[in-house]
């Protein structure tokens, strides 16, 4: 591995850290919080390192980090309930 993509990866890991934070206070379980974790900080370097990823990762990754913070806690689970149980609004 070359050390800018082990110093992308960390930078990015410290600070998908920050809204995995807000969601694990929120009650989230392991196993999302792994796979959002995981997913902050692929985008993170993928937006870094693959020529697209300004128009096509950034947008993506901005709203991802922002959601758990602009939402109330209990919006986001909420949400994601809903969807997954095919119920309208």
């Amino acid at each position: 591995m070359s050390w800018p993509l082990f110093l992308v990866a960390v930078a990015a890991f410290a600070l998908a850290l920050v809204p995995t934070r807000r969601l694990f206070l929120s009650g989230w379980k392991p196993a999302p919080l792994a796979f959002y974790l995981g997913l902050l900080i692929a985008l993170g370097v993928a937006a870094v390192f693959v020529r697209a990823g300004i128009r096509v990762v950034v947008p993506i990754l901005l709203v991802l980090y922002v959601l758990p913070f602009i939402g109330a806690p209990g919006i986001v689970p909420r949400t994601i309930a809903r969807i997954g149980s095919g119920r309208g609004p």
